[in-house]
């Protein structure tokens, strides 16, 4: 009998969930920290709350937050790898470039958020198309990412309609709920923005629900790629080695 020396790894998605539940939970709580800090009484006698809140504040950048959304989109384009990986035979190597792509779409991301690359875009537009600064200099990256999303949208839509209902399902809420903050809360942000106050109660509140939105999109895409890897695909192998009888079981689904 021939040994299998390659480790199955299977990721239950009840577990992740509860994982990424109570990590959301303590960021929300944590920028509900960082909010008391910055608007609370007396916080001036506290010399830690200035850089505390800096790390806690989901109205920051290069923190905890925007490190758990880093991580979240690497996640997500890692296991879209994997599905690649197991999509080279049957009907589901027909979408295999697509998982592919999705994946390296969301290393970009991954990328943005962590190096601010949207941000860094928002002043050259707001610059070269002579766009109204206080509405624009910080928001005008939306109107291209905007696009680009209704382009991925259009190129992915035959992928989309191949996929299985709960795949699609969890996809399609992951992207609704994620543009529901990355661009509608952004865009009620940029209204309750005070220039002379940054750290507006009602501004870093809506800041709060923003981020949330967009880790909540996050989640539910996970949790989708989790169960479709475990309903479609099959447990991970990870290893070295010819694969046993057994691990050369037809795999199921796109």
């Amino acid at each position: 009998m021939q040994d299998d020396r390659r480790a199955h790894l299977v990721l239950d998605p009840r577990r992740a969930v509860v994982v990424m539940g109570v990590v959301l939970a303590v960021l929300v709580a944590c920028h509900a920290l960082a909010l008391f800090i910055l608007r609370g009484p007396g916080v001036e006698a506290f010399p830690a709350g200035a850089p505390l809140s800096r790390l806690l504040n989901m109205d920051g950048e290069t923190n905890l937050p925007a490190w758990w959304s880093v991580t979240l989109f690497t996640v997500g384009a890692v296991l879209c790898a994997c599905v690649a990986a197991g999509s080279r035979e049957g009907p589901a190597q027909r979408w295999r470039r697509h998982w592919l792509l999705l994946s390296g779409i969301l290393v970009f991301l991954s990328i943005d958020e962590g190096a601010l690359i949207h941000e860094e875009l928002s002043r050259p537009l707001t610059r070269a198309f002579d766009l109204e600064a206080s509405r624009w200099e910080f928001w005008a990256w939306t109107v291209p990412y905007t696009a680009l999303g209704l382009l991925v949208l259009v190129v992915f839509g035959r992928f989309m309609l191949a996929l299985p209902s709960s795949t699609r399902n969890h996809l399609l809420v992951a992207g609704a709920v994620f543009v529901a903050g990355a661009v509608g809360m952004e865009f009620v942000g940029r209204e309750l923005w005070n220039p002379f106050d940054p750290n507006d109660g009602t501004y870093l509140a809506a800041v709060g629900i923003e981020e949330t939105l967009e880790i909540i999109g996050l989640t539910v895409m996970v949790r989708g790629l989790l169960v479709h890897l475990r309903d479609h695909v099959g447990p991970l192998r990870v290893g070295w080695g010819e694969p046993s009888r057994t691990s050369q079981e037809p795999r199921r689904g796109t």
